[in-house]
């Protein structure tokens, strides 16, 4: 990188540091090995308590957009959530692949030899792991953007389960 366009060089070096770590846990938040304490603990907290503007809640009110965000396919209009999670299912594919060539175990979904029920395994998603985040935003940020992401979530899950039966 230029030097010129470093823009974090003229930081001092606490403000780079703390920034550093944030970024750090912020994409460390998109671990789906911690996906169900983080809704968990979401819960936990007093409905309507978060306030992006406040400074201790800040951090948390980034882990729950950046939470958000990586789950954001499945809020897209039915197209384009069809076309994601196409695009999904084949790099867990690519995984498995990976995996079968190296000898080790495949991964749950990621095999395309077994019988994978795209909508079925959409549904089931969809409804365990991306609503329950959804809600507990929704309920930590009440006037959040969260209620109409509920409601397309609705909408997906309604169509995975048209195709599916």
């Amino acid at each position: 990188m230029q030097p010129e366009h470093h823009f974090l060089r003229a930081w001092p070096r606490a403000d780079y540091s703390a920034w550093r770590k944030l970024v750090i846990h912020l994409v460390l938040m998109t671990d789906l090995a911690k996906h169900f304490d983080f809704v968990s603990s979401l819960n936990s907290l007093p409905e309507g308590c978060l306030c992006p503007s406040e400074e201790p809640d800040a951090a948390l009110v980034l882990s729950v957009a950046i939470k958000c965000a990586d789950l954001g396919h499945s809020l897209k209009p039915w197209p384009l959530h069809q076309q994601w999670s196409q695009w999904v299912t084949d790099e867990f594919f690519a995984l498995g692949d990976l995996e079968r060539a190296s000898g080790v175990p495949i991964s749950a979904l990621c095999d395309r030899e077994k019988d994978v029920d795209l909508p079925k395994n959409q549904m089931s998603f969809l409804k365990f792991v991306c609503m329950p985040l959804y809600l507990a935003a929704e309920r930590a940020l009440p006037d959040g953007p969260a209620a109409d992401a509920v409601a397309h979530l609705e909408a997906n899950i309604e169509r995975w389960a048209n195709i599916g039966s």
